[in-house]
């Protein structure tokens, strides 16, 4: 890698075969990459080059240029399906978010820039996470709610939403926020692994219920003996073990209430079995045999 400053002082650099990973992926996790896949031979490389480096020049280091010479780097072209040049990739977070291919007049360049550059609500949303790490919610939410008001759907502030109103114990608020981001959005995986784990804590009410939970269940266990005909005393005492991580008994009292009728209120029982798979992860010892078995239950 050898780096090369423009007259802004903003340093582009030359990524060689194998660099890749560390140089781009893992760095636009700092600032975001714009990558320039190029060739000493090609014309239209030697036009967009210069306009390239002026514009991410006038940014100050807000983001770096990456030079690819595919004749130097075949394997790294490959990889992005790289046919022919110039093929400029912008990387964020450790993902390829925009693209654009062939030498593109000043004003697609940066429009090519702006996209990849934090947005103002970008930036409300990181002062609110230094200060919800800082011990100031009040604070954090104010920056989040002025965030959505630019952004309504910015699935980054609804999720720092929701974890300051769980932090907070109003897991239902929490979930409600959690709702609000589109099953496209990169946060989305994360928003349904948390809405699990709220679901579990509380439940499934949407109340915060630990302590509730461990105070009554011996007397939900009692109860549920007494009546095992009964799905949703069957429900409450599998989310109440679950709650209290008491995972194997949890899973075995949900697979009963599923198998007693497992379209009860909306397939209730299922949901909350699945909520407890997704909080166990797919690593567990338990999960993948419990998926065969709900399927022998649902399929039988």
């Amino acid at each position: 890698m050898s780096a090369t400053d423009d007259p802004t002082g903003q340093s582009w650099i030359d990524v060689q075969e194998g660099e890749f990973n560390r140089l781009v992926i893992d760095a636009s996790h700092e600032r975001p990459i714009v990558v320039d896949f190029w060739a000493p031979w090609c014309g239209p490389c030697k036009q967009l080059g210069p306009i390239l480096e002026r514009v991410i020049g006038e940014h100050a280091g807000a983001l770096v240029l990456a030079k690819v010479d595919i004749d130097q780097c075949p394997n790294t072209a490959s990889r992005f399906a790289v046919r022919s040049v110039p093929s400029v990739l912008g990387f964020r977070d450790g993902e390829q978010v925009t693209s654009f291919l062939g030498a593109q007049p000043e004003s697609t360049v940066r429009r090519f820039v702006a996209e990849l550059l934090p947005s103002e609500s970008d930036r409300l949303v990181e002062e609110a996470l230094e200060f919800s790490t800082s011990g100031h919610p009040n604070a954090a939410e104010e920056r989040l709610q002025r965030a959505l008001e630019l952004a309504p759907r910015h699935g980054g502030a609804w999720l720092a939403l929701a974890r300051l109103h769980a932090e907070a114990g109003n897991l239902a608020a929490a979930l409600d926020a959690l709702e609000e981001i589109d099953p496209t959005q990169a946060e989305r995986a994360t928003a349904d692994h948390l809405a699990a784990e709220l679901r579990i804590q509380s439940g499934g009410s949407g109340r915060s219920g630990g302590e509730e939970a461990a105070n009554s269940l011996p007397n939900l266990i009692s109860r549920a003996e007494a009546a095992p005909s009964d799905i949703d005393l069957q429900i409450e005492l599998g989310g109440a073990l679950a709650a209290e991580a008491r995972h194997e008994e949890a899973i075995e009292c949900l697979l009963s209430a599923i198998g007693l009728d497992p379209s009860h209120r909306e397939g209730a029982a299922r949901k909350r079995f699945l909520d407890l798979l997704e909080v166990l992860g797919p690593e567990h010892p338990l999960t993948s045999e419990s998926r065969r078995r709900l399927a022998g239950v649902l399929f039988r």
